[in-house]
Parts: C-alpha cells; sequence; structure tokens
C-alpha cells in the first residue's frame, strides 16, 4: 500500500490528498489536542485530517513539492488554479492573508 498514507485509524490514498499545511494549535483556541500534531492533510473534498508530520517532512516522504515561502508541501498529480488578486481599499479582512 505505497500509495495510502496512514494517519491515525485512516487509511488516505495520496491521490485524494491536496495539500499538507502547517498547524499551530496554539492558534486553535476552540479545541484542545492530545497529540503534537504539525500539519493538516487537506483532501480533495475538502476534508482536513491532522499529521504528526510537519509539511516539510509529509513532502519529502511522499514526493510533495514545497511552496517554502508558504510552508505547504502540495500533490504534484492534482492541477492547481492560481489566480492573482489585488485587494481594493474597501477589502479589510479580520485575518492578515
Amino acid at each position: 500500500m505505497e500509495n495510502v498514507v496512514t494517519v491515525g485509524n485512516r487509511f488516505i490514498p495520496l491521490e485524494q490528498i491536496a495539500l499538507v499545511e502547517p498547524f499551530d494549535p496554539a492558534a486553535q483556541t476552540d479545541f484542545k489536542v492530545e497529540k503534537p500534531y504539525k500539519g493538516r492533510i487537506v483532501l480533495l473534498n475538502r476534508e482536513s485530517v491532522l499529521t504528526e508530520s510537519l509539511p516539510q517532512e509529509f513532502a519529502a516522504a511522499h514526493g510533495f513539492r514545497m511552496l517554502p515561502a508558504d510552508d505547504i508541501a502540495f500533490n504534484p498529480a492534482v492541477a492547481f488554479k492560481v489566480e492573482k488578486f489585488v485587494p481594493t481599499e474597501d477589502f479589510k479582512p479580520d485575518k492578515a492573508y
């Protein structure tokens, strides 16, 4: 099962994983975690699964590509479309993007 990742009790096919991003437990005030999670696996169906691997570790182990500036590992088998975003003056989000 070389094309399957085991995370806890789950078996996740690599082709169902879009990307792996960092997970900061300190930034999550709405729930407490028991394990030292370091990454969040985002699936194609937008479901996410926490992992104890850093995005860099996951990328190295499974052949994903890194976006070092964003610390995100993405699946090279998934086609992504990216568009340039230019905010207007009245765009004032609560979070920094």
